[in-house]
């Protein structure tokens, strides 16, 4: 089954992709992953952010968060331009682990390009199709 438009080829491509991951070998669900992920990528990124970029609240970060802080992966800095505003920083053993599944999903995304002659369209379609096929399953 093919995706009838390019808004339902990224839809459904970026829900294969998100489900391929396997955070439950991290001991983490999607939203720690995603608190990893960008404190990685966002260098400096404040609590306030954060949670606009999540759209989460601050009660369901503040559980996250501890998760995280306990098993030391993350911790929080007062941010250098606002004293007032905390900045989520990796710890090394968090570096170490999102280092670990970006390099899993960047297989896997390397393959499906491969697979596609490096068309990223083409790319998407195939896995908004395998998307389509699980649900049919």
């Amino acid at each position: 089954m093919a995706p009838k438009n390019n808004l339902a080829t990224i839809f459904f491509a970026y829900h294969e992709f998100a489900e391929v991951a396997d955070f439950t070998a991290f001991n983490l669900n999607k939203n720690q992953h995603r608190i990893l992920f960008l404190a990685e990528l966002v260098p400096g990124l404040t609590i306030k952010q954060l949670l606009e970029t999540l759209r989460i609240s601050k009660q369901a970060f503040n559980v996250l968060f501890r998760n995280l802080a306990e098993r030391d992966l993350v911790y929080l800095t007062p941010d250098p331009q606002d004293k007032r505003s905390k900045v989520i920083n990796l710890t090394p053993a968090g570096l170490t682990m999102i280092t670990e599944i970006n390099r899993g999903q960047a297989a896997i995304i390397d393959g499906i390009l491969a697979e596609n002659n490096g068309d990223w369209g083409l790319a998407l379609h195939q896995l908004a199709s395998m998307y389509l096929t699980h649900m049919q399953e």
